[in-house]
């Protein structure tokens, strides 16, 4: 049976756009003759709570392949493990990170 793919039970409409933000780009280096480079994108999915990870092949640094849909958390645990570091203001701006809460201490007494 082929049905059309607007009247599929799991497809959704959406009016709004989602911006692809650029988290710039990552340069690994594991020793002499191993290194390479990457770009990192990320999209959010708010309803979802989750963030679509893209990434580039060296060879076409301009290039985005979409490597799976992640949590912020898992999303940070990765850049994290592969030693790459984004800016922190820039990743709360987006809504990626939430920005620390600050205690006053004095008030808890």
């Amino acid at each position: 049976m082929i049905v059309k793919l607007s009247n599929h039970q799991d497809f959704r409409r959406s009016n709004r756009r989602t911006r692809l933000y650029d988290l710039g780009e990552h340069l690994l280096a594991e020793g002499p003759g191993l290194a390479w480079a990457t770009n990192y994108w990320v999209k959010s999915f708010p309803k979802d709570g989750k963030w679509e990870l893209f990434s580039s092949e060296e060879k076409s640094i301009k290039c985005k392949v979409s490597n799976g849909l992640y949590t912020a958390a898992e999303l940070i645990e990765y850049f994290n493990s592969v030693g790459f570091d984004c800016d922190t203001a820039y990743l709360s701006a987006i809504g990626l990170v939430q920005p620390a809460k600050i205690i006053n201490i004095r008030e808890l007494k």
